[in-house]
């Protein structure tokens, strides 16, 4: 047998971290196998982002978001910060101001990168509802997925408002600054 595969899923069903099998369609399997997929955009917005301060942002998310589904597959891990996302929403709109607009997706790949992640996000979000009414995601849980897209859409707002400042600028704004 190759180590990658343990054909234990071959009859639909998967493996929590604790042991617990689920059909690889349940609701929950369905959750964190869309953080999974929203963490790996997020990867790919990381990547493609040319701003320091918002790709340690990124990287940091997508840590959480790694937290985030093993605390879902039962792992006994410890919730996350829903303040730290908040606190990088807030330090998105200090170096944005109160610009804020619906964009459309292609101005650059990163651009394109960051709205994909957000808008898996969303549906993430969409597939917790039903999770949180019967009480599989806690309150906490859902408030850190809702605050997901805000954040990732303020770091792109962050990346955009990098990315349109004059080169002699760019170098002395947030984006320069890794420790903040």
């Amino acid at each position: 047998m190759v180590w990658i595969t343990t054909k234990t899923g071959d009859g639909g069903e998967t493996s929590l971290y604790d042991g617990t099998r689920l059909a690889k369609d349940d609701p929950l399997v369905c959750l964190y196998g869309t953080l999974d997929e929203c963490q790996a955009f997020c990867g790919l917005a990381r990547a493609s982002s040319a701003c320091g301060a918002v790709k340690e942002r990124m990287k940091k998310l997508e840590e959480n978001l790694f937290e985030l589904m093993g605390v879902l597959a039962h792992s006994g891990r410890p919730m996350l910060a829903i303040a730290e996302l908040e606190g990088w929403t807030e330090e998105a709109h200090q170096v944005c101001g109160n610009s804020f607009e619906f964009l459309l997706p292609g101005e650059s790949a990163a651009d394109a990168a960051f709205h994909l992640a957000r808008t898996v996000a969303r549906r993430a979000e969409r597939l917790a509802v039903p999770l949180l009414r019967s009480g599989v995601v806690t309150k906490e849980q859902f408030a850190y997925i809702n605050r997901l897209s805000d954040v990732i859409y303020a770091l792109l707002l962050w990346e955009r408002a990098e990315a349109k400042g004059r080169p002699e600028e760019r170098g002395q704004r947030a984006c320069i600054s890794s420790n903040s």
